[in-house]
């Protein structure tokens, strides 16, 4: 059972960005159509039926496609996803949000996520009182080390897990994660391709809280079908 004080103080921070290049659509993807919704809808949704009050969506300076809702904070962002969680922190640095406040970074493009999952992973890291933690799924297939399209070798799965979202930590913690990036090298800045990655970088172990539902991003327009078919599953 998920507390109503925790609700009520938590924030959900959906950096929507992207453009889309991978995708090759006319729109950025988290503004494709879906049931009649749009990609972007469909994520805040997510949170919004599972009663969390507080949400910044962080948006594309050139975005004249978000349509404004109600209690549903905006910011702009920046040209990389570290950069527009970085100006996501600080509006809520500058709303003078507690620095013990629970953040949950959530991809704009994953509209599936279960909430039996979210749910999961919000009580692992409350009960456990541990600095936070991540969704993820143990990598199942058979990987290969790639040069120019010849195999060089087989990688070993064991103990590969596949990074998810939520991305859950407090505040501070991100504050400090995200305030270290000056101090990586250039190597490590290029690998920043999610929260818990820089909270790594300081030394700390998120924990891993395996999901148990589909909860796939749209990358490509070939993910288009799937997402469909586990959103009219979920309704």
């Amino acid at each position: 059972m998920i507390k109503a004080d925790f609700l009520s103080t938590a924030w959900v921070v959906i950096p929507a960005t992207g453009i889309g290049a991978r995708l090759g659509a006319s729109l950025p993807k988290q503004y494709l159509q879906v049931h009649h919704r749009t990609i972007l809808e469909h994520t805040i949704g997510v949170f919004k039926s599972f009663g969390f009050k507080n949400i910044l969506v962080i948006l594309n300076k050139q975005d004249t496609i978000y349509q404004p809702q109600d209690n549903i904070d905006t910011c702009i962002g920046g040209e990389e996803r570290y950069l527009s969680i970085s100006l996501g922190l600080k509006y809520l640095a500058e709303k003078k949000i507690d620095e013990n406040a629970w953040v949950l970074v959530h991809d704009a493009v994953r509209p599936c996520l279960n909430q039996q999952d979210l749910s999961k992973l919000i009580i692992n890291v409350l009960d456990n009182n541990i600095i936070g933690g991540i969704l993820g799924k143990p990598v199942s297939d058979t990987l290969k080390l790639n040069r120019n399209n010849i195999i060089l070798n087989s990688v070993s799965r064991n103990n590969l897990w596949q990074a998810l979202t939520p991305q859950m930590f407090k505040l501070g913690l991100l504050k400090k994660a995200y305030a270290n990036i000056e101090k990586l090298s250039e190597l490590d800045k290029k690998n920043i391709t999610d929260d818990a990655y820089l909270v790594e970088k300081l030394g700390l172990n998120p924990k891993l809280v395996e999901a148990d539902h589909p909860n796939p991003k749209l990358t490509y327009l070939q993910d288009i079908d799937y997402i469909k078919f586990l959103l009219e599953k979920n309704t």
